[in-house]
């Protein structure tokens, strides 16, 4: 996948020399700070991510007194973590922070890997799943004159959604699957006008710095509290007026994408990078 290409100026473009040409490339497995052999193509853009949805419901109706009616409800639900299916979850990865008594300390102990090497529970996801999406709903219908002309109704609950894929967004660029390569002063070819790989040389080539798409591992599902009263009244056979009031608060929706700029260091050359 070809990136930004730039002449240095009216004459490298007349000489056909770009000072600076950006191309996608797959690292095949290696990482920022290591060396990838030739021959070069591009990476893989394809995921086909998979979940499961398991949800339960239970409710009941209550006639507590006479003009006095409940209708409690829990609802439970689990939204899977996605992941890619097959050999394309070889490809998944996220970022593991390490151990530390500070942030910056498991930050700099982490480390990036596919998600089929995740320790513990993170084994294969890309993040932990939460499984205690609980959703109580309660509904009341009172009548307030006695004679069922005059009703107030009441109801509340709590309303989990599941993040709908944007929790991944970019995060098949991450590496050993992912990697971007600025090359500088190449000379415009036959062969690079057919095949832009052909730009790198016939020899292994150093991955430089990556930026990384890193879901949060501690994600939650979000959720809304929405809450109503209305009350009705009963004019004449057919005729009937209403007052309602909605609210609703929504929580637990973080900002799921946490970028760093990260280099893998495995030899000297990788400090200069």
């Amino acid at each position: 996948m070809p990136g930004p290409a730039q002449f240095a100026n009216t004459q490298g473009f007349i000489d056909g020399t770009l000072q600076r040409y950006i191309l996608a490339l797959d690292p095949k497995g290696h990482y920022p700070g290591e060396y990838v052999d030739p021959p070069f193509g591009p990476p893989s853009f394809t995921r086909h991510y998979r979940y499961n949805e398991p949800a339960l419901f239970v409710a009941d109706t209550w006639k507590i007194a006479r003009r006095l009616t409940l209708t409690p409800g829990l609802r439970w639900e689990y939204f899977g973590v996605l992941h890619s299916s097959g050999a394309e979850h070889r490809r998944d990865s996220n970022f593991y922070p390490g151990t530390g008594a500070t942030s910056l300390e498991r930050i700099a102990n982490g480390q990036m890997m596919p998600t089929v090497d995740a320790p513990g529970e993170l084994q294969g996801r890309f993040y932990r799943p939460d499984y205690k999406n609980f959703a109580p709903r309660l509904g009341l219908d009172y009548d307030l004159s006695g004679d069922g002309k005059t009703v107030l109704r009441a109801g509340g609950g709590l309303f989990y959604d599941r993040w709908v894929g944007w929790e991944l967004f970019r995060a098949y660029q991450n590496p050993p699957g992912y990697s971007v390569m600025r090359l500088t002063n190449v000379v415009l070819t036959p062969d690079i006008v057919k095949n832009q790989y052909a730009a790198f040389p016939n020899a292994p080539v150093l991955l430089s710095k990556s930026q990384t798409h890193d879901p949060d591992l501690h994600m939650r599902s979000a959720y809304a509290a929405s809450w109503n009263v209305t009350l009705e009244r009963e004019l004449a056979a057919t005729f009937v007026i209403g007052a309602s009031y909605v609210g609703s608060n929504c929580s637990s929706v973080p900002n799921f994408i946490t970028s760093l700029i990260i280099s893998i260091c495995t030899s000297t050359v990788c400090q200069q990078m």
